[in-house]
């Protein structure tokens, strides 16, 4: 199968982020999330549970300017921290640098209840709670043996 057409030998910068892009994609499709590129210098895991999923994101330091919203079917994640020399003191080394990323996480349409989502921020892990709509929420089925 081919990803992308092999008859240009160069390409634009576009053309090669749209590629790259659309690797990524298929490379991370999953029933329910698709992790979309972006800066992925942040950690995070995604985890499903019977009635809800739950994304852990590494983010330590980061007190505020934490923003998680929902755009369309994409749960969008970024965070930025920024350390200040206090007063007139002089910094003589830094090695706790700042950092901003995003992180989007593409959402299957209708499996998500989005009026639910809930987010906390707690010893440096940012966690999102996202319920399962009923319908797909996991639903044992008893058995019995004759």
């Amino acid at each position: 199968m081919k990803l992308w057409k092999s008859q240009s030998t160069t390409k634009t910068s576009d053309e090669e982020e749209s590629m790259t892009t659309s690797l990524w994609d298929r490379f991370f499709d999953s029933p329910l999330f698709s992790v979309a590129t972006g800066d992925t210098s942040a950690a995070m895991d995604i985890i499903e549970r019977e009635k809800e999923y739950e994304i852990r994101v590494a983010a330590p330091g980061a007190t505020k300017d934490i923003d998680v919203n929902v755009e369309g079917t994409y749960l969008n994640i970024e965070v930025c921290r920024e350390t200040e020399t206090p007063g007139s003191d002089t910094m003589l080394m830094r090695g706790i640098k700042d950092f901003c990323f995003k992180r989007r996480v593409s959402l299957e349409n209708g499996k998500i209840d989005l009026t639910n989502i809930k987010s906390i921020y707690k010893n440096g892990i940012l966690t999102i709670t996202l319920p399962k709509t009923a319908e797909v929420q996991m639903k044992k089925i008893p058995v019995s043996v004759e």
